[in-house]
């Protein structure tokens, strides 16, 4: 077992494990491609007592250990107490809800007057008057009250190092991960100045222009316009200061009105202090204040004077220009090279102001709380939380509902319920020490395994929980005969069930490009000693492997407000430079992928593992899951090919089965008549069903069926009138006039051009739908049938009859014959 799990994992060039030893003792950060994953295996079974769990944790870690320089640092354990039962039970519909279903959160009505601004207990505090609960959750957020704020300033004092009294360093402060270094010195100083120095003529430019514009703004662009020249003579005027002294080397506040300046290191001191000193959390809070809007203030040393901090001078600084094209002005660009030092003082003054908003809220919310034993929630009947297993899962099924609807707000409830509650409320997670939540937040993935030793081999089936993405992996199977061959089965399926992630750097229409996690831990050296890929590791990716791409949002405290998981849309590997990878992007919908990661925004690929052999695509009407689209065509096409083969149509509810092939990615088309209606690329096999929210498409077909009908009016109507028209003059030639004038009769009666154009034009205001884009596309339609029946229908036939017609019974000969013989010649 541990020569398999080794042989996978283990890194054999040595330069690495002396880079992961300098960041382990702080020398340097961890960078994306050099950071292992953070793995915890959780293992459950059905019988405790008929295998070794104690065994077979010490077995798999200790293989899992004994491979330094790994792309991951495992924990193998038993999973909290209190979730195997639902762990195991729920194995194969498992999702993050359901392992956190027990913690205790805060469930907030949507309809609240301040439930858009309510994000954190700390601002539920100031906008709840009374937080009911039962005695048990009300006890354990008392409790949490007490001690959050104190763990988090514990934490924070544990995540600093002074490098040098001027140069902070915080562990783990950046969006990846990373360690943040922070600094004010002048070197920081100079490089503001030589910035403004440089920008500056450009932004007072910039200022006149905006000026001369004013005049003919609207009250809403004149307010805009307004705010940008006061931003750009603020920034501007820095660089009129010729020199900066020891008194006003880092400028702190700015505003239109005035400038404030304090010594550069007036920050850094009293963080250094509670650092050496290990100060308190209490005593430490009451050198800060936060006033109305948000902003940070510092007690001066000595004083009791406040002094504001920058809350967006420096952040707003760095936005503008991080990126390439810098601040934009009507005469190009101000920029700079490097942006770090600006954004990462903003890193820490943000740490600060939101830790003692967090602290201070969490001391008020603990005076909000109210214990109501009865009468918290109504379901089949009343029910308060108990302790047996079956009791919870019997509440979190039964039907649930807010009651005292006038007066209560909210209320502290278990998880499962709170998301069932009706009607739906917002959910709050305090992040309670000990809950379940924090335990698969903090790592990197979580693997859950699941033994039947009833069945004979013993069954084994692992999961992977993507914990970022609050995402469950396909499930893995494997079996063992006994105990001695458990722990290789086990470490087989969990490194089978493994998916590497790659960071979306850059993403275009047709490409991407990223790096891989721990993609600079997975180079060995080949038999040249030129260091190449280690294929046989599973955080490994190859050129052709498939990757979904997901999307995570966090907001101001950390907590997620978007976790996507892009569907129709994948990514395959094209190049591989060590840890640097160029993908080749295919998506459903234009602009899915497209866009820039920020601090709170990332953007990564999972590696797909297509386990199953076909996966059922259910195509709906978009906003409308209980509308099936039916007898929908379905046409596929390879990716290096133009031609697509008909798959075959959707079923009565809208479903079509796809078999796995050759070709792993399979670019899908949905038809329904003439028209393309949506492309979905599709691997067969990922999973058990993909659901397609495609716009209906029946009043297309239902002008397309019409107009069909109508080109082939025209087409019999050509016939029609070329035939009686050749007879007419026939009769006509042979002076059969009685004959020519019925046959001119029944010619007559056929349906004319302007019969049908107005018919045309009526229909064309019925056949209508809230689409833009499908109307317009109906308008193209009708067009090119109009043009048609201008071309081959007109009064110009029946006239030059007419004219014949007249001349035979006056005795001269038909016009038509004559004009046609005159061009014979």
């Amino acid at each position: 077992m541990r020569s398999f799990v080794n042989g996978i994992v283990r890194i054999s060039c040595l330069p690495w494990l002396a880079l992961l030893a300098c960041a382990a003792r702080g020398d340097n950060p961890l960078p994306w491609d050099f950071k292992p994953y953070n793995v915890v295996v959780w293992i459950v079974a059905d019988d405790r007592t008929a295998i070794d769990i104690p065994d077979l944790i010490h077995s798999l870690d200790e293989s899992f250990y004994k491979s330094p320089g790994a792309a991951w640092s495992p924990v193998v354990e038993e999973p909290p107490a209190e979730i195997r039962s639902i762990l195991y039970r729920n194995y194969e519909t498992l999702e993050y809800d359901d392992i956190a279903a027990r913690d205790y959160v805060l469930a907030m009505k949507r309809n609240h007057l301040f439930s858009s601004s309510v994000r954190s207990i700390a601002t539920a505090a100031d906008k709840l008057e009374s937080i009911p609960g039962d005695p048990v959750a009300i006890e354990t957020m008392s409790r949490a009250s007490a001690e959050i704020p104190k763990a988090n300033w514990n934490r924070f004092l544990d995540s600093l190092t002074f490098k040098t009294p001027e140069r902070l360093v915080i562990a783990g402060a950046a969006q990846d991960g990373s360690d943040v270094e922070i600094y004010f010195d002048q070197t920081f100083i100079a490089r503001l100045k030589n910035a403004l120095d440089e920008g500056a003529p450009r932004l007072r430019s910039a200022v006149e222009k905006y000026k001369e514009s004013l005049p003919t703004a609207s009250p809403t662009e004149a307010r805009r316009i307004n705010k940008i020249i006061a931003e750009s003579e603020a920034w501007a005027a820095i660089s009129d200061t010729t020199t900066l002294t020891e008194d006003q080397q880092l400028i702190l506040k700015l505003s239109e009105t005035q400038e404030l300046t304090i010594p550069t290191d007036i920050i850094l001191q009293p963080i250094r202090a509670a650092l050496e000193q290990r100060q308190p959390w209490a005593e430490f809070v009451q050198q800060w204040k936060i006033d109305e809007d948000d902003n940070l203030h510092m007690r001066l040393p000595g004083t009791q004077t406040f002094l504001p901090l920058p809350n967006r001078v420096f952040k707003d600084f760095y936005l503008k220009t991080a990126r390439p094209d810098g601040i934009k002005t009507p005469d190009g660009a101000v920029g700079i090279d490097k942006q770090d030092e600006f954004i990462n003082q903003q890193v820490l003054i943000d740490q600060l102001r939101e830790m003692i908003v967090e602290g201070n809220g969490w001391t008020k919310f603990g005076t909000r709380l109210s214990a109501q034993p009865e009468g918290v929630l109504y379901l089949e009947s009343q029910w308060s939380v108990g302790e047996e297993e079956e009791v919870y899962e019997a509440a979190r099924k039964a039907k649930k509902k807010i009651v005292n609807d006038d007066l209560m707000d909210a209320m502290i409830l278990p998880r499962g319920i709170a998301l069932n509650l009706q009607p739906q409320a917002k959910i709050i997670d305090p992040k309670i020490p000990g809950a379940v939540a924090p335990k698969i937040e903090n790592p990197d993935k979580v693997f859950i395994v699941r033994i039947e030793t009833a069945a004979s081999p013993m069954s084994i089936s692992v999961r992977e929980l993507d914990c970022p993405m609050r995402f469950m992996g396909p499930i893995v199977t494997a079996s063992a005969i006994d105990q001695r061959t458990l722990a290789d089965a086990v470490a087989r399926a969990t490194l089978k069930s493994f998916a590497p992630i790659v960071r979306l750097d850059n993403v275009g229409k047709k490409n991407a490009s990223g790096r891989v996690r721990a993609g600079g831990l997975l180079m060995i050296e080949n038999a040249e000693g030129e260091l190449v890929l280690d294929e046989s590791s599973p955080a490994a990716i190859k050129p052709g492997d498939l990757l979904q791409p997901m999307i995570r949002r966090i907001d101001r405290f950390g907590n997620p407000s978007l976790l996507e998981i892009v569907d129709f849309a994948y990514l395959k590997a094209a190049e591989l430079d060590k840890a640097k990878i160029e993908l080749d992007a295919y998506a459903g919908r234009v602009g899915t992928l497209q866009g820039r990661s920020d601090r709170r925004t990332m953007r990564t690929a999972m590696k797909i593992r297509p386990f199953l052999d076909e996966t059922i695509v259910r195509l709906h009407a978009q906003g409308e899951p209980d509308v099936p689209l039916i007898g929908y065509d379905i046409f596929s096409k390879e990716l290096d090919s133009r031609e697509m083969e008909l798959v075959g149509r959707t079923d009565w509810d809208g479903r079509i089965w796809i078999k796995k092939t050759d070709q792993p990615l399979m670019l899908l088309y949905v038809k329904n008549g003439r028209s393309v209606l949506a492309k979905l690329p599709v691997v067969p096999g990922q999973s058990e069903m993909e659901v397609a929210d495609i716009r209906g498409d029946d009043t297309r077909l239902r002008a397309e069926a019409y107009l069909k009908g109508v080109e082939n009016q025209i087409v019999d109507l050509v016939a029609i009138r070329t035939l009686l028209a050749a007879r007419i003059r026939i009769k006509l030639e042979k002076g059969d006039l009685e004959s020519a004038r019925e046959l001119f009769r029944a010619l007559k009666e056929q349906p004319s051009y302007t019969l049908i154009a107005d018919d045309m034009d009526f229909q064309s205001t019925v056949i209508q739908t809230e689409s833009k884009s499908q109307n317009a596309a109906i308008r193209r339609m009708f067009g090119r049938t109009r043009e048609l029946l201008k071309e081959h229908i007109s009064d110009a036939l029946i006239n030059s009859l007419q004219r014949d017609l007249i001349a035979v019974e006056k005795g001269e000969p038909m016009p038509s014959k004559a004009n046609a013989e005159a061009e014979a010649n």
